[in-house]
């Protein structure tokens, strides 16, 4: 019995090797893999508390980016979640730019920002001005930012609305309203 079950152990390890040796033979393209397709409409990456960093061509900081949340679709732009962007120059005060969501567009100029949008900028002197408006594209090639939805400039106790609004990070800066502009300003 026992010189049976060696012979039997012995046979199906002899088949075992000849059927492993004959299947590594086979060519790559007769082999079959599973593959995994990535949907395009679920994100291909998605990363919580991201901060990004953009520079110019020199090196010095640009643009300051961060998110709650980031995810990226394979033919898509980039989606951002709670966003914070901080504009820095050397030549003028930060601006600092706080959304809902965005998206980075495909060639990473631009930034699409949705929902409510707020722009803060301290100057040197202590004046402050803050901008609120909806749905605004900041443009990093040319350092711009505009809207075309109603907006609110605040300074101190003065406040500002019209629609539309474009900024100029560069030197010098500027906030501007584009139309439909009424004001109130209150002197002590």
């Amino acid at each position: 019995m026992k010189g049976a079950l060696s012979i039997l152990v012995a046979v199906g390890l002899i088949v075992a090797i000849t059927l492993l040796l004959h299947s590594m033979d086979k060519p790559a393209a007769s082999r079959q893999y599973a593959t995994v397709k990535a949907s395009p409409e679920q994100p291909d990456i998605r990363i919580r508390h991201v901060r990004m960093l953009k520079t110019d061509e020199f090196g010095y900081h640009k643009f300051h980016l961060s998110a709650e949340e980031v995810k990226h679709f394979l033919r898509k732009s980039t989606e951002l979640e709670g966003l914070r962007l901080l504009v820095t120059s050397s030549e003028a005060s930060d601006w600092i730019i706080t959304a809902e969501s965005g998206w980075v567009d495909a060639s990473d100029k631009q930034i699409l920002l949705q929902g409510e949008v707020m722009v803060h900028q301290e100057q040197e002197d202590g004046q402050e001005v803050t901008g609120i408006t909806r749905d605004m594209i900041v443009d990093y090639t040319n350092s711009l930012a505009y809207s075309t939805s109603a907006a609110t400039l605040l300074s101190g106790e003065n406040m500002t609305s019209g629609t539309g609004m474009a900024i100029k990070f560069s030197t010098p800066s500027r906030i501007r309203l584009l139309s439909r502009v009424t004001a109130t300003h209150d002197f002590n």
